[in-house]
């Protein structure tokens, strides 16, 4: 099952940190072109794939770690470059990291981001296990400067138990800048191994 109360557990992240979209997020770039913005994953492109998707300048990607301390110490580190694990795989009873990395959200008159997320896993066959609505990516806080990344306030942690079934279990996330009245539907695949 998920960890904590209600079936899951937010993290809420711990001082935020501002990365410039030139450099290397460990083989995640968010780069822009003259015409479009396109997100780098492995030192690939995907411009608007399922889990990583822009809609003008506002973009967004889900990404998945088994190791969320230490993602957290390396972003609030005092540097320009965070070197972390993103994986897709995770051992029966292991906890993964589902967390949101956002760019160029509106700002309200006061220069406040407005920008949440609603997650939705679903098991192997498609069932719903969780829907979590209404958490924090960025609300009342200074919208992050053009281009650069940041991570989300809330994530949630997914804890695949003993007894529960191995295999793709997938993780959708609905991302809204209320300010600009968009939203980012995204999706992401992890497999669940004994």
């Amino acid at each position: 099952m998920f960890q904590g109360d209600d079936d899951f557990e937010a993290f809420r992240g711990l001082k935020m940190k501002r990365l410039l979209a030139s450099f290397f997020f460990c083989f995640l770039i968010f780069r822009f072109t003259v015409a479009e913005a396109e997100w780098l994953y492995n030192k690939q492109p995907v411009t608007n794939s399922p889990f990583a998707k822009t809609d003008g300048e506002f973009g967004a990607m889900l990404v998945f770690t088994d190791k969320p301390d230490q993602l957290f110490e390396d972003w609030n580190k005092d540097t320009l470059e965070v070197h972390t694990d993103f994986v897709e795989k995770i051992q029966l009873n292991k906890t993964l990291l589902a967390a949101i990395i956002f760019s160029n959200c509106s700002a309200d008159k006061k220069g406040k981001g407005n920008v949440t997320v609603d997650f939705t896993v679903l098991d192997p066959q498609g069932k719903v296990l969780t829907k979590k609505r209404g958490l924090e990516v960025w609300v009342n806080k200074t919208a992050p400067m053009y281009r650069d990344l940041e991570l989300s306030v809330d994530h949630i942690a997914i804890t695949i138990k003993d007894g529960q079934q191995t295999g793709f279990y997938t993780v959708k996330a609905l991302v809204h800048d209320k300010i600009a009245r968009k939203t980012l539907s995204l999706e992401h695949q992890f497999e669940v191994f004994e």
